[in-house]
């Protein structure tokens, strides 16, 4: 796995796992990671993951049903 160096702002106040839970939600938003890789990005469970997904990804793409659509999506293609 790659490592990263990120400088940000004092004044932006975010921790290590803030940062990392952005990164991974937005990867797997964008479907370049599973929910598998994006959870050991965070260095978490998928189940975790999974469950915190709602509080970090972006606003217009909230909805439990868009994710879950999403998911059920993503694995239909893994089947085939």
């Amino acid at each position: 796995m790659s490592v990263f160096t990120v400088q940000l702002p004092d004044s932006l106040k975010m921790n290590e796992f803030e940062l990392k839970m952005m990164t991974a939600s937005k990867l797997f938003e964008d479907g370049k990671s599973s929910s598998g890789q994006a959870a050991e990005i965070v260095g978490i469970s998928k189940r975790s993951f999974v469950e915190l997904i709602g509080k970090y990804r972006s606003p217009k793409r909230s909805s439990r049903t868009s994710f879950k659509k999403t998911c059920l999506l993503r694995n239909e293609k893994a089947r085939h």
